[in-house]
């Protein structure tokens, strides 16, 4: 529910980091310019307590022999938002929204590791896109209310994120 992501954006960023997590101050969006409800339904709205803008950043130089990906999690400070800052839980559930794209990202290192045909690394990166956007939505069916994280998702995201950690830095680089 409270969840945009987007491909490729140059703005000022926040990039994940495994050291520190999310603020709500990373929250900078004015609150007197965001939508208070969200269709979800033909006739149904919901009430969103936070909204996270967030995504991979993908990237490369080819130079002779060598090939380096940039492809890391970010997300965009001046439209997310959290209504209300003293909610633990919503900072929560935007966090692990946060997370899920680092895995994306990193997943996404994993499968261009040999990857030196760029046609085939753009379509991996549209591929890997399309099913983090479809493990968000996941996610949210899973968190009505955007307050805090279900169990079964802390977990999730930690074997994760420690399964994918040797793809952890932002640059992957092949040479021939």
């Amino acid at each position: 529910m409270g969840l945009q992501l987007y491909a490729q954006e140059n703005t000022r960023e926040v990039v994940w980091n495994k050291i520190n997590g999310l603020t709500t101050d990373d929250f900078k969006r004015n609150l007197a310019n965001v939508p208070q409800k969200q269709k979800v339904g033909r006739n149904t709205y919901a009430q969103l307590e936070g909204y996270i803008y967030c995504g991979i950043k993908f990237s490369y130089e080819q130079k002779g022999n060598n090939l380096k990906y940039e492809i890391y999690s970010f997300m965009e400070p001046s439209q997310s938002w959290i209504s209300d800052k003293s909610n633990v839980g919503t900072l929560e559930h935007e966090q692990a929204h946060f997370n899920i794209s680092e895995i994306y990202a990193r997943k996404l290192k994993y499968d261009l590791r040999n990857e030196w045909n760029l046609k085939r690394a753009k379509k991996k990166y549209k591929q890997m896109f399309k099913s983090l956007l479809k493990k968000q939505a996941d996610f949210d069916k899973d968190h009505h209310g955007e307050v805090g994280v279900e169990r079964k998702w802390e977990i999730w995201i930690a074997d994760q994120l420690r399964e994918l950690n040797q793809y952890a830095d932002k640059s992957l680089n092949l040479r021939r």
